[in-house]
């Protein structure tokens, strides 16, 4: 019988205080956890992107002086998922994403989101 390493609770347990709860790997755990976090570039201020940053030294900042610049937070806000900020034009974007992300690959999902696609 499997109980909780911590708790020393059955599955069955834990699904009454936790409906819902499963048994899994922590790879799945984790590519569950990830996909949870992750949201969708919604526009910010400009002034909201200046003030990211300007917060801290910014990781993996591209396209500086260009159309299209993205920049990440070096804090993770879980596991590996971090937060992305991207400039395109006049227009800035901020979303949770892995942190491993490209400048391309962020600037391609603000651009899906503002062309609806």
């Amino acid at each position: 019988m499997l109980v909780s390493y911590f708790t020393g609770k059955t599955l069955a347990e834990l699904q009454e205080q936790y409906p819902g709860a499963i048994i899994g790997t922590e790879s799945e755990f984790t590519e569950q956890m990830e996909a949870a976090c992750r949201t969708a570039p919604e526009p910010i201020s400009a002034e909201q992107y200046a003030d990211a940053l300007e917060a801290l030294p910014p990781q993996d900042w591209q396209g500086i002086g260009s159309q299209a610049e993205s920049f990440k937070f070096q804090e993770r806000y879980a596991g590996r998922i971090t937060s992305i900020y991207a400039r395109v034009g006049c227009s800035h974007y901020h979303f949770h994403d892995i942190c491993t992300l490209g400048h391309t690959e962020i600037i391609q999902k603000v651009q899906a989101v503002t062309t609806g696609q």
